[in-house]
């Protein structure tokens, strides 16, 4: 079950999505990053599948400045990274309020929401793990005088897990290899798991065109695991 509130954030209300595992808690926390297309039913199932396995997972919406219906390119050409640190920083508060001040944090994002995953997993102390579904723009800084994702990753003291289609044009083989390079050169512990076949929302079961099924799930239970052992 997916369950809604909102949260106030530098006055502007933001739609929280949740969904909780059952039995008592307190339980791990997962946080999805909504991609552009914004908190949809894709992002509800990333909430329940992660509910599936035991986590309290979260979402909250990342346009929630720009009004409620924002989303896609435009309103994600206006948000700074400043922001999107304030909006993660609000919704991890929230979840410790549920599942206690010690619950074990991670964080995980598609498309946009893999960028603001890594953004936050570099500017927020706490999270044990962070998952990286084919975030693109990581050497677009968003912001006056912000530095670059890319440039803070070395900042990221916890794994990161990283997914991305062969066939994706943002970001690109060629990106992805500069990311690894920078997370190596910075001695962060990662994986990263490249599927052929597959582009951009590989896992998005909404876009016909891009899904594909089999590295899907397969990315599912390689994202599963590496929690878990995390969280170990």
């Amino acid at each position: 079950m997916i369950n809604r509130e909102t949260l106030t954030v530098d006055g502007s209300d933001m739609l929280t999505l949740s969904a909780l595992p059952e039995g008592a808690g307190p339980h791990p926390v997962y946080i999805e990053c909504c991609h552009a297309p914004g908190q949809d039913g894709f992002t509800e199932n990333v909430l329940e599948r992660w509910a599936e396995v035991g986590y309290a997972a979260y979402s909250h919406n990342l346009f929630h400045r720009q009004g409620p219906d924002a989303k896609g390119r435009e309103a994600l050409g206006i948000l700074t990274d400043e922001e999107l640190v304030r909006d993660c920083e609000a919704l991890v508060a929230h979840a410790r309020t549920g599942m206690g001040e010690d619950a074990k944090l991670t964080i995980g994002g598609h498309c946009m929401g893999g960028r603001v995953a890594l953004l936050a997993g570099a500017s927020i102390d706490g999270f044990y793990a962070v998952a990286d579904f084919w975030g693109g723009n990581v050497m677009t800084a968003k912001g006056r005088d912000a530095p670059t994702v890319i440039d803070m990753v070395g900042n990221i003291t916890c794994p990161v897990i990283g997914f991305f289609g062969n066939d994706d044009g943002n970001p690109a083989p060629e990106d992805v290899d500069r990311l690894d390079a920078e997370l190596s050169r910075h001695g962060v512990t990662h994986t990263f798991h490249r599927y052929d076949g597959a582009g951009h929302a590989f896992q998005n079961f909404l876009n016909e065109a891009n899904y594909r099924e089999s590295q899907s799930e397969d990315a599912w239970g390689k994202v599963i695991t590496f929690f878990g052992d995390a969280l170990a």
